[in-house]
């Protein structure tokens, strides 16, 4: 994945709520995340909490892929 683009894995994994239909692999560019910080805050163990809305202004793109494996003339499909 070239830098300029974020995964939903990634955001998803940075504690960001993402659609349930929009798969880890799909990505957007980074210009169109937008951050507003509301509060930060310190744990006691040295943790920062930060509460912000995260915006994101253009969709996710992904590829849907579909396959079609024959062996012996038995065709078998397989959607990603």
């Amino acid at each position: 994945m070239t830098e300029d683009r974020i995964s939903a894995g990634e955001l998803r994994a940075s504690g960001t709520r993402i659609p349930d239909d929009v798969p880890d692999c799909a990505t957007v560019p980074r210009h169109a995340i937008k951050i507003d910080v509301l509060s930060t805050s310190f744990t006691s163990d040295h943790r920062m909490i930060v509460d912000a809305n995260v915006t994101i202004t253009e969709p996710f793109e992904w590829i849907d892929l579909s396959v079609t494996i024959t062996k012996d003339g038995t065709a078998r499909h397989r959607n990603r």
